[in-house]
């Protein structure tokens, strides 16, 4: 659980988290792509630099997966939610 203490990953698992419950996994992919991009805009060494000649060295994919693992959490929780007010 070390990787999870690094960097902002339990806001990155945080923003998966809501972004997949009042919303849909997809929309969970593209706020970690999202959150991912910009990182990479405010990494030194594309300063100034077109996405199209970014150096995407500082895309870190355990960021991405935290993102993605609080999507599905919330996905999860959204499905359960909208189970219990069908059934009731």
């Amino acid at each position: 659980m070390n990787w999870l203490k690094k960097s902002n990953r339990p806001y990155h698992l945080l923003i998966g988290f809501l972004s997949a419950l009042f919303g849909t996994i997809i929309g969970a992919v593209e706020v970690a792509c999202a959150l991912e991009g910009k990182d990479c805009q405010h990494d030194p060494i594309n300063n100034g630099k077109k996405p199209w000649h970014w150096n995407f060295q500082s895309w870190d994919w355990l960021d991405f997966l935290a993102t993605v693992l609080g999507g599905i959490v919330g996905q999860a929780l959204q499905v359960l939610i909208i189970y219990l007010i069908v059934k009731s």
